[in-house]
């Protein structure tokens, strides 16, 4: 790593540290999570405000691990091909509630798989493995006693902690906590979030699009980014560069969401229509104009009835970072989770070089992963801040220091990963 000197700030701006904007923030508004108890089939990818200790075994008895005979094992321990053992077969167990049957010594029951077994029996000898015929079960193995039994609470066991609080719950939990008996659970509430994308170009309706037109799409990226991260985004029409329509677009979204993000409308100069709008609400504040992050510096956090609001720049690559860098970290707090995106090891394929102007800037890097054989590699991805193939080929990111000015070939960085933009590749994602 090479260390950048004392680089200029451009345009005056008092820039400050994205730690420092969201301690401002922190210290203006509450950010504490909710908690709120649902159904078990709404529970899927909240975040448990409870920890969940069984209070049953899972299985709840001793089942069958096949189709076949439920047999003492003592009663087989002979059986050999050229001298098979014949067993007088006495029933079958029935698969939908625990079996009242108690195996007597040369007996054999048909069970199913998943079947309770018989009391008096500890193995299952496979259909396949035995001949059924006039009443008499055939068997020429023997087998130990356990076999192909699957026994009570092998997956779970009664007093044992199963999930922590902070979890956020998957598919297979809901499945399992089903299994559990629980049939409702405390998890945090999930936050709602309001997304203002602002400019007087930008227009929803394709067929409108015309010279001087722009598609409103980033409200679209940010709210998959809400979504992606656990909240409810509360996605609006694009609003015109005017600070009094500003104001009335965000006026009743405050009584409504839990954040609200603004894309664009942000700038080093006096055009910042989001900033106006923001001093002009009721008790609004702007707690910080700039944020010392290349790209994304014209972002910045406010405050208005006690909700936080991200101002995103507009072009793309700054409104991620922003989001990454500030948005994000405010998501999870507000869902109770306290785990941050995953970090993966990487090897820079390529050097990478700081822009000059802002060297003394945290540097978002967004790299493509590959893997070359067993190494995973980091292509740095360079482009303008409004490419959008920059954000789309990116797997994730790598957050370079304020002193840190340039990155080296074959060096290994530390890459984060955030849910909607990438993620690890698979192996067969080789450098192409």
């Amino acid at each position: 790593m090479h260390r950048a000197l004392e680089p200029s700030v451009p345009w005056g701006v008092e820039y400050v540290s994205i730690e420092e904007a969201l301690e401002r923030l922190r210290g203006t508004v509450s950010i504490k999570p909710t908690v709120e108890r649902v159904m078990l089939w709404d529970a899927y990818q909240r975040v448990l405000a409870q920890d969940v200790v069984s209070e049953v075994d899972v299985p709840a008895y001793d089942s069958s691990h096949m189709d076949g005979y439920a047999v003492r094992s003592s009663d087989i321990s002979s059986a050999r091909p050229e001298e098979p053992v014949s067993l007088r077969l006495v029933g079958s167990a029935p698969l939908c509630e625990s079996s009242s049957m108690v195996l007597g010594r040369g007996e054999a029951c048909r069970v199913l798989t998943g079947a309770p077994m018989p009391r008096g029996a500890d193995t299952v000898v496979p259909v396949e493995s035995a001949e059924a015929s006039g009443g008499v079960v055939i068997i020429r193995t023997p087998l130990p006693a356990g076999s192909n039994v699957y026994p009570r609470g092998r997956d779970v066991r009664r007093g044992e902690l199963v999930f922590e609080r902070g979890r956020r719950v998957k598919a297979a939990d809901v499945v399992l906590l089903g299994k559990l008996g629980v049939m409702e659970v405390d998890v945090y509430r999930a936050p709602r979030v309001a997304i203002v994308p602002t400019g007087s170009e930008l227009t929803e309706d394709p067929r409108t699009v015309s010279e001087g037109m722009v598609l409103e799409t980033h409200g679209w990226l940010a709210a998959k980014l809400v979504e992606e991260a656990g909240g409810i985004p509360v996605k609006t029409p694009p609003v015109p560069d005017d600070p009094e329509a500003v104001k009335s677009r965000l006026a009743p979204l405050l009584d409504a969401v839990d954040m609200v993000l603004t894309i664009g409308g942000t700038s080093a100069g006096e055009t910042d229509v989001v900033k106006q709008a923001i001093d002009s609400l009721p008790g609004g504040r702007v707690l910080c104009r700039g944020v010392k992050m290349d790209r994304g510096r014209v972002a910045g956090v406010a405050a208005a009835k006690g909700r936080p609001i991200i101002m995103l720049p507009g072009p793309i690559q700054g409104m991620v970072n922003a989001f990454i860098c500030l948005a994000h970290p405010l998501l999870l707090e507000l869902m109770g989770h306290p785990k941050h995106p995953p970090t993966v090891k990487a090897v820079l394929s390529h050097p990478w070089q700081a822009r000059k102007m802002f060297s003394n800037f945290k540097k978002i890097v967004h790299v493509e992963l590959f893997w070359e054989g067993d190494v995973l590699k980091a292509r740095p991805l360079v482009g303008e801040t409004e490419s959008t193939k920059v954000i789309s080929s990116a797997d994730g990111f790598i957050m370079v220091p304020e002193d840190v000015e340039s990155l080296s070939e074959r060096q290994i960085v530390d890459v984060q990963l955030v849910p909607g933009l990438g993620g690890l590749p698979s192996r067969s994602k080789g450098a192409g």
